[in-house]
């Protein structure tokens, strides 16, 4: 009961679910922005690095996404099933519950806009890291509902340009460059199931055959 982005389904599921011939993710850049083309991570200070938006689009693809929206002054799960994204699931509040959790979080309800914006909302993956107090991702969630930045961000207050998990925050400024999608980014991914490794192998006949007597 949890919906997944195509590219992560067909890695998981090891084919293809969209016809070989649809891409997986689209991404769709805005010709009249002044770009830097390259791909040096020395960027003017009046130019945005493209490499960086490239990157940060494509993380979007492989995951960075879910249903959580505002409509009418409440928060809800936008989609027929009101079932969250893999990316929804692990979102959690500062009381350590489970926002996605209809049980607790009425789909729509103001209760869940009010979680959407306060400020405290974290990405918490599995028990082991808990178990270690381990420092989950602070996801970007203002007191003003942004949509398109809210919630598919990682905060900017606690990752700015000089960080290196700084890719996925939800703003950029000219002259920054991120070139590396960030430890905090890739755990994220992996804990969506991009950490899974498979491969399909062409069966090999297996034949015993003497060709010829070794002496001893």
């Amino acid at each position: 009961d949890i919906y997944y982005p195509v590219a992560l389904a067909e890695k998981l599921s090891e084919k293809e679910l969209n016809g070989s011939t649809e891409p997986d993710i689209i991404c769709v850049f805005n010709k009249n922005i002044s770009w830097y083309f390259g791909t040096d991570g020395s960027t003017p200070s009046t130019k945005y690095d493209f490499t960086t938006a490239v990157l940060h689009e494509i993380t979007h693809g492989l995951g960075f996404s879910g249903f959580f929206n505002v409509e009418n002054g409440n928060g809800l799960i936008n989609n027929s099933n009101e079932l969250p994204s893999i990316y929804d699931y692990y979102i959690f509040n500062k009381n350590n519950q489970r926002i996605s959790d209809n049980t607790i979080f009425t789909s729509p309800s103001k209760e869940l806009l009010e979680q959407f914006t306060s400020k405290a909302l974290k990405y918490v993956g599995s028990d082991e890291k808990s178990a270690l107090n381990y420092v989950f991702p602070s996801l970007y969630a203002p007191e003003n509902w942004n949509n398109g930045s809210s919630l598919y961000h990682l905060d900017n207050s606690t990752l700015n340009s000089d960080n290196e998990n700084s890719l996925m925050t939800a703003y950029k400024c000219k002259g920054e460059a991120v070139h590396t999608p960030g430890e905090k980014t890739i755990e994220m991914l992996s804990e969506m199931g991009w950490k899974t490794i498979s491969f399909n192998f062409e069966p090999l006949t297996d034949l015993e055959e003497a060709r010829e007597f070794v002496p001893i």
